[in-house]
């Protein structure tokens, strides 16, 4: 609880991690998630709860759940804000170096089950992790899958960066700091808040379309615009050029 006494005040914190990757001693895989991990996660709970803290806890499952495996977690401590945090990498096109369709069908398959997960949870989806080498074949396919997959479950996502080009194939900087080729598809518009329900959006190099139910909902929608795009609203559909 020290270690955390400092960032569980900081506005600029969201929430903890409070371990990073858990990993087993196979094969109890079952009753190291069921008994003791989740036994972990609720003296961190009541640990935090006891400090006052008022930040989300992120519950991380065993790492290898990523692949589609069901989690066996279980998330009992209704006072602590809580959020599922699975991480994801594409195991296969990282082993090989190529991203072919059978991980497109590993991917699709993992987040179905991981979003379902998170429904019976009553947590928000949020991917801790998640990544792809450059020097991997069809890389910005794999990319462009995993966002519209996150975007269609209403999933948020950190990108694992170890910058700069020198340091790691996984940065978003090159040897000069400036942005990879890469970035423009980290980084596009997309609603950070809606005032509404049932939001539909998409998004291409020249255009971004949002629509949504209920707008006498109070309070701002909120849409991120990258620095050098316009933006137009039309109605409940907003549209960039």
């Amino acid at each position: 609880v020290q270690t955390c006494a400092l960032p569980i005040y900081l506005d600029n914190i969201i929430g903890i991690d409070i371990i990073n990757e858990p990993f087993p001693a196979l094969p109890w895989i079952r009753r190291f998630e069921r008994k003791y991990l989740t036994e972990f996660y609720g003296k961190a709970a009541a640990a935090l709860l006891a400090e006052g803290c008022k930040k989300t806890l992120f519950f991380e499952p065993w790492m290898y759940t990523s692949t589609g495996m069901p989690t066996y977690l279980r998330f009992k401590y209704a006072t602590v804000k809580k959020g599922y945090m699975p991480h994801y990498y594409a195991p296969l096109a990282e082993r090989h170096g190529v991203y072919k369709d059978i991980d497109t069908s590993l991917l699709k398959w993992a987040l179905h089950i991981k979003a379902k997960e998170a429904q019976v949870f009553g947590t928000p989806l949020l991917f801790g992790e998640w990544g792809i080498s450059d020097t991997c074949m069809r890389y910005l396919d794999y990319m462009r899958d995993f966002i519209g997959l996150c975007e269609s479950y209403g999933a948020s996502w950190v990108w694992w960066a170890y910058d700069m080009e020198r340091d790691s194939d996984h940065g978003l900087l090159d040897n000069n700091k400036a942005g990879k080729s890469y970035f423009k598809e980290l980084c596009h518009v997309y609603p950070q808040r809606i005032a509404g329900s049932s939001p539909k959006y998409s998004h291409t190099d020249k255009m971004f379309c949002l629509e949504y139910d209920n707008t006498d909902i109070p309070g701002y929608t909120v849409i991120f615009i990258p620095e050098g795009l316009t933006y137009i609203e039309i109605g409940r559909a907003s549209c960039r050029e």
